[in-house]
C-alpha cells in the first residue's frame, strides 16, 4: 500500500487470509468490514469489494471511511477528524455520520516524512543515520519523544525561545 492505494493485491489477499486464520473464522460465513482512506479512487473500492465477495466468498462486505469510524469510536457523529498516516494526512469533516467529500483536505505529508525530517535535524547536529536500521531508530525516537504542543508559544518559551512577536 502506497499513499493509501493498494499496489500489490496478491499481498493484500495474503494478509486477509492470515487474518482469517488467526481469528479462526471461515471467510464464507463472516461479513467483512473494510476501511479506506478519504478520497480513495472508486476503482480501488470496487476491487476491494470484488475480492471480498469473489475470492473470499464473504456473505457481506461494507467499506467505511477511516475518519468516520474514528468519529464513531469517540462517540461522535459530527466531528472534524485529522487523519495522520505514514505518508498522507487528511482533514475530514464529518456531519451526522457522513463525510463531506467536497471539504476534505489532503496533504502528502505523514509520519515517514517527519521521521526523515528528524533524521536530517539530527544529522545537522552530527548524528548520522544511513541504514534502514538506523532510520528505524530515528522512527522509535520520534514515536517516544515527539508530540504536538497544545500551546506552541508556551513550549517555545519553555525551551529557551524568545516570545512570539504579536501583530497589532
Amino acid at each position: 500500500v502506497r499513499r493509501g492505494i493498494v499496489t500489490d493485491w496478491d499481498a493484500l489477499e495474503a494478509v486477509w487470509r492470515r487474518c482469517y486464520e488467526a481469528l479462526g473464522v471461515p471467510a464464507a460465513t463472516t461479513p467483512l468490514l473494510l476501511t479506506e482512506p478519504p478520497l480513495n479512487p472508486r476503482a480501488q473500492r470496487e476491487e476491494l469489494v470484488r475480492r471480498g465477495f469473489e475470492v473470499f466468498g464473504a456473505p457481506a462486505v461494507y467499506v467505511a471511511l477511516q475518519p468516520v469510524l474514528a468519529a464513531f469510536a469517540s462517540d461522535r457523529t459530527t466531528a472534524l477528524v485529522l487523519d495522520l498516516g505514514a505518508s498522507v494526512s487528511h482533514v475530514v469533516p464529518i456531519y451526522e455520520g457522513f463525510c463531506l467529500p467536497h471539504a476534505i483536505q489532503r496533504l502528502s505529508v505523514g509520519g515517514s516524512q517527519l521521521t526523515e525530517y528528524l533524521a536530517r535535524l539530527l544529522t545537522e547536529k552530527g548524528h548520522y543515520f544511513a541504514t534502514a536500521e538506523e532510520l528505524e531508530t530515528v522512527a522509535r525516537v520520534k514515536e517516544a519523544l515527539c508530540y504536538v504542543a497544545a500551546d506552541p508559544e508556551l513550549e517555545w518559551l519553555r525551551f529557551g525561545g524568545k516570545p512570539f512577536a504579536r501583530e497589532s
